[in-house]
């Protein structure tokens, strides 16, 4: 639990200084740039789990704790929930968004989960060709 606790901070770290980076860049806007920091964090995952480059005891660490931290579930959320209301689509007088907003807002999570698992699948393609057999 010490070692996914290590691994989970870290990765918050890590999130904050891409999130800070990016920011700083010529980046696209907030969910563009979390779409994009999840979507190598899913295809880095998935390398991780074909390739196993650490002992078995240290992999929850470096899967949960470094890589769960590093892109959160949570964040996706949050700028979802914002996306609408940020791009001015929500009804006149209320703070509900319109069809459009709420369309807006499932393109997007239907886009990052989509990116994410084809992310995960080609770190595990690339994990699993680039595995040297040793002797």
């Amino acid at each position: 639990m010490l070692r996914v606790a290590l691994g989970g901070a870290l990765g918050t770290l890590l999130r904050l200084a891409a999130g800070g980076a990016l920011v700083l860049s010529a980046a696209p806007p907030g969910p563009l740039r979390l779409l994009a920091l999840n979507t190598a964090g899913a295809g880095l995952l998935g390398w991780v789990l074909a390739r196993r480059p650490v002992p078995a005891r240290w992999l929850p660490a470096l899967t949960t704790g470094l890589l769960g931290a590093t892109t959160t579930f949570s964040t996706l959320v949050v700028q979802a929930g914002t996306l609408g209301h940020d791009a001015g689509l929500v009804a006149p007088g209320s703070a509900r968004m319109t069809g459009p907003g709420l369309a807006l807002v499932a393109g997007y999570l239907a886009v990052s989960v989509a990116a994410g698992l084809a992310a995960l699948r080609a770190g595990r393609h690339l994990g699993t060709r680039t595995r040297t057999v040793r002797p």
